[in-house]
């Protein structure tokens, strides 16, 4: 039994929070649904809450190259124990000689795989033991882990390509800002000097600009000790962001709601969370595994606080007998025409088929975003810098201006 973490709401509406188990996710949001609270956020004690993306022991990289390893080793029909052992001999890391090592003894005293894997000392995000499982149910496992395997390779090179376009910005304003303070510090303070020695009338923006200068009078060493100190700001913040948008919570959905207010970064956030939910949730379908245990799988697997409770409430209303369209439509989990194109599938009773024209679909919506990001982000970037330059210039020049038309 593994223990879950949720947060929910009682028949009366007051707010309901603790620990309940269960051997699924979809399980646990069951028995606590029989209790008579609806769950808006639950995660795995203790584990990751996302689909690729390891917190724990294995990097997501260790994870899809094990799981493509295994995928050879179950299509082959060799034994798996056996296999497995003789896997983790080649293996590159330390950690995933253990993992093979450990799964191969487990296998042996008849453990099955996806239970073998459920254990926290894995290292092995849940959601991937949740699918293995519907594999070893349905009794279509090599075709389950084939399926992970492409959307394992497809989710890696994405959230690769996410992170590589958030270097960009950070370290440019990170950059951005050492060199403005260096501005402030060592070069204004002489134009000061030289505007009030003159007891010039200054422009406003040149007022503005001088009480900045004012207020950053450091000496060399003070201002590279603050430099150092943004550089270290930068980074805790950038770690504090992290851990706040990864959390599933109250917390994690207020913070995604921001940056889905943000241009380019918007637009890209939730086309990806809609994209890893539509492929696992297609990865579910066609493992013959139950809609609502699907939709809850598949929303945790996202990375996405925000579809996770949808994707909870949507899977609430199809318990229910509602539609998955409808269901879909109310709760705003996808956007309105992916809606209607599940509507549509479902209607025709071909709601597979048409999962997986969402899931294709969704994945280029992605792509596209992210080449925007790439695209227009350093143009931005350089258009903000710019505007600061500007800012700075005009604050020199307009005096200047001024004085000479005085004189002339």
């Amino acid at each position: 039994m593994a223990e879950f973490k949720y947060e929910g709401l009682a028949d009366n509406g007051k707010p309901q929070s603790g620990v309940t188990t269960g051997e699924t996710l979809y399980q646990a949001i069951r028995a606590l649904a029989a209790d008579k609270i609806r769950v808006y956020r639950i995660d795995s004690r203790g584990r990751d809450r996302g689909f690729y993306r390891s917190r724990g022991p294995l990097s997501a990289e260790e994870v899809n190259a094990f799981n493509e390893q295994l995928d050879s080793i179950v299509r082959s029909g060799l034994p798996l124990p056996d296999a497995i052992r003789a896997l983790g001999k080649e293996m590159r890391t330390g950690r995933l000689r253990e993992l093979c090592a450990s799964l191969a003894q487990d296998l042996e005293s008849g453990t099955s795989l996806s239970d073998a894997l459920a254990g926290d000392h894995t290292g092995i995000p849940e959601m991937y033991a949740n699918m293995l499982r519907a594999g070893e149910e349905s009794g279509n496992l090599p075709a389950v882990l084939t399926q992970i395997v492409k959307h394992g390779r497809e989710r890696y090179a994405f959230a690769s390509r996410m992170r590589a376009a958030l270097v960009y910005p950070f370290f440019s304003a990170v950059f951005c800002s050492i060199i403005a303070l260096g501005l402030f510090i060592f070069v204004l303070p002489k134009h000061q000097e030289i505007f009030y020695s003159l007891s010039a009338e200054l422009p406003e923006i040149t007022q503005i600009t001088f009480t900045i200068v004012n207020a950053l009078r450091f000496s060399p060493t003070e201002a590279g000790v603050l430099a150092y100190g943004l550089i270290g700001a930068a980074i805790a913040a950038q770690i504090a962001w992290n851990r706040m948008r990864r959390s599933s919570g109250s917390i994690g959905r207020a913070t995604e709601h921001m940056v889905r207010l943000l241009p380019l970064w918007g637009p890209a956030t939730r086309a990806s969370a809609e994209c890893n939910f539509a492929r696992t949730l297609d990865v579910m379908l066609k493992s013959r595994v139950a809609l609502p245990e699907a939709l809850v799988t598949a929303g945790a697997s996202s990375d996405s606080a925000i579809t996770q409770m949808k994707a909870i409430v949507t899977a609430n209303a199809v318990s229910n007998g509602k539609p998955l369209g409808e269901a879909l439509t109310e709760t705003g989990l996808l956007r309105t025409s992916y809606a209607w194109l599940v509507a549509q599938g479902e209607s025709r009773e071909s709601l597979e088929e048409a999962v997986e024209r969402l899931a294709n679909i969704s994945s280029r919506e992605a792509q596209a975003r992210l080449d925007s990001v790439l695209r227009y982000q350093p143009i931005l970037a350089l258009a903000l810098v710019g505007l600061g330059v500007l800012i700075m210039l005009l604050s020199v020049f307009l005096p200047i201006f001024g004085m000479t038309q005085i004189v002339g």
